[in-house]
């Protein structure tokens, strides 16, 4: 697979800045936590750099690639049922800017990639279920086909303190936010409140699912912390390539997607020392009509390391 070509321009642009505080982030989002399941949103793999400017505090430039990959619920035939969630795969590489102060945070994204067979999610998943020894769905061959992936991505978060104070002792706080998307992967609009309540409660702005939210991953800044937190969002949804296909061309589908969808999560992060780990679980609306239960579960995990 030559996808790793495309890493090239940010590896160069990555050895370009000058040294400062930088953050290594691995993301990870399943539908087997929590529902055992491996079908529609079945896979979100991410890695990520975010580097904290030297002479410009509260700045931030964030980098990652990452691989989405969707498959039907009915895995043995090689051209799922038309009211069945379409196979599709996407690869993308990203760039983005933040600014942040103690409460409030602003980030805008742009991601690059391939959305269809060139996006490899079906080697993936074959060698990974391989791997694993499990079956593997039969009908990667019908997925959406190759185009272009352009997505632009801008999100707000904004901190309300409700007791406590940050980075001391116990504390509560709620972090309201806006999201934006638009481009060929998906156009959507989302909006959220996640609550968060624990041990010196860290002054970063919690963990989002990754397909409403930028890449960004703001250094916690507490040598020892551990919360809670749940996260309420909704969605309105104008267009998904993994439900629609291909932009501007027919695809084979009878489904509907729904406009509006929610989202509840409920998490944990732990953070020590230069590491911190994000554990949640989420419980979304069913995306279409056709889906074979009224909500999806998935859960996640990330992993950063500050230096």
């Amino acid at each position: 697979m030559k996808l790793p070509v495309a890493l090239v321009p940010a590896a160069c642009l990555l050895y370009a800045l000058p040294a400062s505080a930088d953050t290594f982030s691995a993301w990870d989002e399943n539908d087997y936590w929590g529902s055992w399941s491996d079908k529609y949103y079945t896979n979100h793999t991410r890695f990520g750099y975010t580097y904290d400017s030297a002479t410009n505090p509260g700045e931030h430039y964030f980098f990652s690639f990452g691989q989405e990959m969707y498959t039907s619920a009915e895995q043995f035939s090689k051209v799922p049922p038309a009211n069945d969630h379409p196979y599709a795969g996407v690869f993308y590489v990203s760039a983005g800017f933040a600014q942040s102060n103690a409460n409030l945070l602003n980030a805008v994204e742009l991601q690059l990639g391939i959305i269809g067979p060139s996006a490899g999610a079906g080697e993936c998943q074959r060698d990974y279920h391989n791997l694993i020894n499990e079956h593997t769905p039969n009908g990667w061959d019908s997925q959406v086909k190759d185009q272009p992936a352009v997505n632009l991505l801008s999100e707000t978060r904004l901190r309300t303190l409700l007791s406590g104070t940050l980075g001391e002792g116990y504390a509560s706080d709620a972090i309201v936010r806006g999201f934006f998307a638009l481009g060929t992967v998906r156009t959507q609009l989302s909006g959220g409140i996640q609550f968060r309540y624990g041990l010196n409660l860290p002054q970063d702005f919690g963990y989002v699912p990754m397909r409403q939210s930028t890449s960004v991953v703001i250094k916690p800044n507490a040598p020892v912390s551990f919360y809670v937190f749940a996260d309420f969002q909704a969605d309105l949804n104008i267009y998904d390539v993994t439900l629609g296909g291909e932009l501007l061309r027919k695809h084979e589908s009878d489904i509907y997607a729904y406009p509006l969808t929610a989202e509840f999560s409920v998490g944990a992060t732990a953070v020590y020392g230069n590491c911190s780990v994000t554990l949640f679980q989420s419980f979304r609306s069913r995306d279409f009509s056709s889906a074979d239960s009224p909500f999806f579960c998935f859960g996640g995990i990330r992993l950063s390391y500050s230096f």
